[in-house]
């Protein structure tokens, strides 16, 4: 149950970084970019949790769920510093 729900919010958080990267404000699109690093983050943990938890997927799947949510991090902190500079700005 607990990975249905790291994928639903996955999912949320998919369609608010499509809908915020269609704005014209960049600090708007910073945001984008960090619930785009969040939905990344959470559908890796998924992964993870349907690898190592419930075993349903192979073990094989760990080490490239493990990198989806480091890339999630790393795009979190670009969206952050993004929305920092571009906000502070305006």
């Amino acid at each position: 149950m607990i990975a249905y729900s790291l994928f639903l919010i996955a999912l949320l958080l998919a369609l608010v970084s499509t809908l915020a990267l269609l704005a014209k404000n960049e600090g708007i699109r910073g945001i984008g970019r960090v619930a785009g690093g969040f939905s990344w983050t959470l559908f890796g943990a998924f992964l993870l949790d349907l690898c190592c938890s419930t075993g349903q997927l192979p073990a094989s799947y760990t080490l490239p769920s493990a990198a989806l949510v480091l890339m999630g991090v790393v795009t979190i902190a670009s969206g952050a510093r993004k929305f920092a500079r571009r906000h502070t700005a305006s």
